[in-house]
């Protein structure tokens, strides 16, 4: 009887944790969405050389946007955040065909938002199948609920990102590329979506073992045949529909975005094979877990 008010106590705070990283989320997803839209109506705006990089500008922004809404969410409406995320990509870009702004309407860059959307969601949704039941919803808010667990993650997320970057953009010189902008402009990118895995990936694993929830053992044999057949199959599926929606010859019109699709490859392979890691990951854990709570018990 005298453990009933400290448990008590326990769910108090894990649920007030939760209630203030869902606040820290909304209070982030705001601070993102304003600049976001600005420089997406911002009239002309732009470097030069960015055509080819834009496309993963959209898959990057817009996915981020979603992994915002879906966790300022409250508890069970996900799903339409993640839908509403979806809207403000064509919301987004069929504003910027405005006259005043002197911008106008891209189909590929609306897809390239939406296909950053769908992978966040898909991602989202599998990270929710860790077992056991509610675990996600108390890893998240320790991982969110402490101003001082936001700053260790940005500080993470920067250096991860710096290293990416720098890495990448002095390869890029080394080729002959010149040391410009323009040159930085992707790896930058590339190199922000890297270190926000990389801080995410850390904060899950800071937040388990102060909770004392066991991580769930990756099952190596498995997913050295599963990841790399998943990865794959969302990978030809994204070259599929790339070349459905352009065609063979692309038009001379077309020949930017089509580019863009391509360089937005090496980010999407990024997330494909992250998402399959994860799906991996989360199927043998519930399978794991049924399979011994199925399992028959030893008598005394």
């Amino acid at each position: 009887m005298t453990d009933a008010p400290a448990t008590a106590d326990v769910a108090r705070s894990a649920f007030g944790h939760e209630i203030r990283a869902r606040r820290a989320w909304r209070v982030v997803l705001v601070a993102y969405l304003v600049p976001i839209t600005v420089l997406t109506h911002w009239p002309r705006f732009g470097v030069g050389g960015a055509g080819m990089v834009d496309k993963f500008v959209h898959f990057v922004a817009f996915g981020a946007l979603a992994w915002m809404a879906m966790h300022a969410a409250p508890r069970g409406r996900a799903f339409i955040a993640w839908a509403l995320a979806a809207a403000w990509v064509y919301i987004d870009e069929v504003t910027q065909a405005l006259e005043i702004l002197g911008r106008t309407f891209s189909l590929a860059d609306m897809i390239a938002g939406w296909i950053g959307v769908a992978m966040a969601g898909l991602l989202f949704l599998v990270r929710t199948w860790r077992r056991p039941h509610g675990s996600r919803a108390a890893i998240d808010a320790a991982m969110y609920g402490e101003p001082g667990a936001w700053l260790r993650a940005a500080v993470i997320a920067v250096v991860a990102s710096a290293i990416v970057a720098g890495a990448m953009f002095a390869a890029r010189v080394a080729r002959g590329e010149p040391a410009n902008f323009p040159t930085a402009v992707y790896p930058i990118g590339f190199g922000a979506l890297v270190g926000l895995m990389v801080a995410t990936g850390i904060g899950e694993w800071r937040a388990r073992a102060r909770l004392g929830i066991a991580a769930p053992t990756f099952p190596w044999p498995t997913a050295l045949a599963a990841v790399p057949v998943l990865a794959g199959v969302l990978f030809l599926a994204y070259l599929g529909f790339s070349g459905w929606m352009f065609g063979e010859p692309v038009p001379e019109d077309r020949v930017t975005d089509h580019e863009g699709f391509l360089v937005l490859r090496e980010g999407f392979l990024l997330v494909a094979v992250v998402l399959s890691a994860e799906a991996t990951r989360a199927w043998c854990t519930r399978v794991t877990t049924s399979a011994t709570r199925g399992a028959p018990r030893a008598s005394a």
